[in-house]
């Protein structure tokens, strides 16, 4: 079977069967529909909701006890639509420091029935990456907020600079345009490849490369799946999720964008949207999110090796569960639900 066209190889499957539970998720903070979260330094994060009203998509503050703060770091992020063609707010995130990538576009099969929008003056956005030149730690300066003039600015290619209570100025400027119909749903850095940005869209089936300094748009890799989760692992690798309705149909696989070579990592997953890999001593552990994996449509966590022989369920019966982040500093794992408005916690093994 050939996964991936052009230079892309495959290698053999691992396998191994499921055990049982070992940790319960409990509630961590309270997250409008969908949400997914960037883990900052000392346990805080910066949880992005999608907004109850078009336009008005959030990124809030969230320190590690699961205490949000009153005002947002940021708000009045620009939409995108849906297949449903409701507007929507942005799912895919990039932290470079100080600086932050957004996505905008139309979403995904999974997040295409979130909250009802007020349509009133709403700026829909194309298909396009946005950056945020913070004034320093994204989670000490704030808000900064857009409104409909500034988004329209922002939209025309215009760079928009915005002022919080303290004086900080941050900087938002569009990166590069996607493309009609884009469906963006992950951003990755490598610290191996500098200023070259990669997103995943879902729609056409590609890995992107964005060159940060002209904005120019190059097709990396096609293909033959929908992807729905591409995360960095070390520092010129990345991690990609094929998603398959099929039983034990979705899989992931290790890609070098830069020599272009891929390996398959894990096989034999049920409905998986997300993963997420941690070394810890030398060994990785790689932590599965499949959206369905139970008969009655929940969904659950699992904990695999770094051979693919030992899988653990951390978590199950998930109800609509969406995205994944990690901790260091807390030892925890994080898991976003969109049907129950909630990130929740367990702790990593």
């Amino acid at each position: 079977m050939r996964i991936l066209r052009g230079a892309f190889g495959f290698a053999l499957l691992f396998g191994g069967a499921a055990l049982a539970q070992e940790f319960q998720a409990s509630e961590f903070t309270p997250c409008q529909n969908p949400c997914s979260s960037i883990v900052l330094s000392g346990g805080n994060q910066l949880v992005a909701e999608g907004g109850a009203q078009s336009n008005h998509a959030l990124l809030l503050f969230v320190d590690q006890r699961g205490d949000q703060l009153n005002l947002p770091s940021v708000a009045g992020l620009p939409a995108g639509r849906t297949r449903n063609r409701s507007t929507f707010g942005p799912l895919a995130f990039a932290l470079d420091g100080d600086t932050m990538y957004i996505a905008v576009g139309e979403s995904d099969q999974f997040h295409t029935t979130g909250p009802a929008f007020i349509r009133a003056m709403a700026t829909v956005f194309s298909p396009d990456v946005i950056r945020i030149r913070f004034p320093g730690d994204p989670s000490n300066s704030g808000p900064f907020v857009l409104d409909a003039a500034t988004r329209q600015q922002l939209l025309n290619g215009q760079p928009v600079v915005l002022t919080d209570f303290s004086g900080r100025t941050a900087t938002f400027d569009l990166v590069a345009r996607l493309g009609t119909n884009a469906h963006p749903v992950a951003l990755a850095l490598l610290p191996a490849v500098p200023n070259r940005l990669f997103v995943v869209d879902s729609r056409t089936r590609r890995l992107n490369g964005i060159d940060l300094t002209t904005g120019q748009v190059s097709v990396v890799a096609q293909f033959p799946t929908t992807v729905e989760s591409m995360r960095a692992f070390g520092d010129r690798q990345l991690l990609v999720t094929f998603y398959s309705s099929q039983a034990n149909g979705s899989s992931v696989w290790l890609i070098d964008p830069v020599a272009g070579q891929s390996r398959l990592i894990i096989d034999n997953l049920r409905s998986a949207i997300d993963l997420i890999a941690r070394n810890n001593g030398g060994a990785t552990t790689f932590f599965v999110l499949e959206a369905n994996a139970a008969a009655d449509g929940t969904g659950q966590v699992l904990s695999i090796d770094s051979t693919g022989t030992r899988r653990t369920v951390l978590a199950n019966e998930l109800n609509d569960p969406t995205s994944l982040a990690i901790d260091e500093f807390t030892g925890r794992l994080f898991i976003h639900s969109r049907g129950d408005g909630l990130i929740y916690t367990v702790p990593l093994p």
